[in-house]
């Protein structure tokens, strides 16, 4: 079981309700068995009834015992009160169902649990037979590995969050890390991820990465000439998954290192007729204009190029 805590994480954003909505619909279309909401963002949401998919499994995350009553209708709640253990520390958060049976118990923390010693510390808490739910934290960057390792030992489940908002693993990284490992089928809509990303950077006023891994705009980017062949001819060369799978696209993008095969993939993506004679001319006048801005070209730039080499 996957639970996604993204909405639980955007509480100090002040995001709006619509926002907020529009998000959880985005999420809702992921293969995640579950979604955690806090009070606030629930109370927002409220206005929009119903704001759940009753496809899905909703948790809460409350303070008090005594809030499971005032909210019925969740799967369960997230009991997580103020608490005495120091933050560098691991941490018990059970989560109870409307009557106080215990459902999982999520386990915060495992900070410095990296490399092979996680897997006899996993084993320790897998032989004893609970239900428990892994909730790394990511301070060494080590959250979306080790919840992905938890999982393909059997663990019960793990929570998650977009881009790893909040501290956890990441929502997108764990579903493809264990997509490609053939432990699930992706059941959902993967694509949704891209206008997630959206909404999620809109909320929170920062941009991520072009370089995020499954959520980049730039992780299909393609420049080196005999990278760019070997994907026209057979993409699962170099890609571990299709880009669309994920909402994006391949390109080509054109700089300092690109050649023969590159440029003409380009002028065809473009609609722009090449012949062999202009190759070589072109490869020089590219080469000397990306080496002269130390950057690749822009898509004008390089369409410019292109138009006038075929003149």
């Amino acid at each position: 079981m996957l639970t996604d805590c993204t909405l639980t994480s955007l509480d100090a954003y002040g995001a709006q309700a619509e926002s907020l909505l529009c998000l959880l619909r985005k999420i809702e279309r992921l293969p995640v068995d579950a979604l955690e909401l806090s009070v606030p963002v629930y109370e927002k949401l409220r206005a929009f009834e119903p704001c759940m998919d009753t496809q899905k499994k909703y948790f809460l995350r409350i303070r008090h015992s005594a809030e499971r009553s005032a909210y019925p209708g969740f799967s369960g709640y997230l009991l997580q009160e103020k608490s005495k253990v120091p933050a560098e520390e691991n941490e018990e958060i059970p989560c109870l169902d409307l009557y106080g049976k215990e459902i999982f118990m999520r386990r915060r923390g495992f900070d410095r649990l990296i490399g092979i010693a996680s897997k006899s510390t996993f084993e320790k808490i897998l032989q004893t037979g609970k239900r428990n739910e892994l909730a790394p934290r990511d301070t060494f960057h080590c959250a979306t590995a080790l919840s992905v390792t938890w999982l393909l030992m059997g663990g019960y489940g793990a929570a998650a969050s977009l881009a790893g908002i909040g501290g956890y693993g990441c929502t997108e990284e764990i579903l493809m890390a264990l997509y490609l490992q053939g432990a699930v089928l992706l059941q959902g809509e993967m694509s949704a991820l891209q206008s997630a990303k959206a909404l999620l950077e809109e909320i929170t006023g920062q941009q991520l990465s072009g370089k995020k891994p499954v959520l980049g705009s730039d992780i299909f980017a393609v420049e080196a000439g005999i990278h760019v062949d070997g994907v026209v001819k057979e993409p699962s060369l170099y890609e571990p998954y299709p880009p669309e799978l994920v909402g994006l696209q391949r390109h080509l993008v054109i700089g300092k290192y690109s050649g023969r095969s590159a440029l003409l993939a380009k002028a065809r993506e473009l609609h722009i007729q090449l012949e062999e004679k202009q190759l070589a001319r072109l490869i020089e006048r590219l080469q000397r204009k990306s080496v002269g801005r130390q950057a690749r070209l822009s898509e004008e730039a390089v369409r410019q190029l292109l138009l006038d080499a075929a003149d």
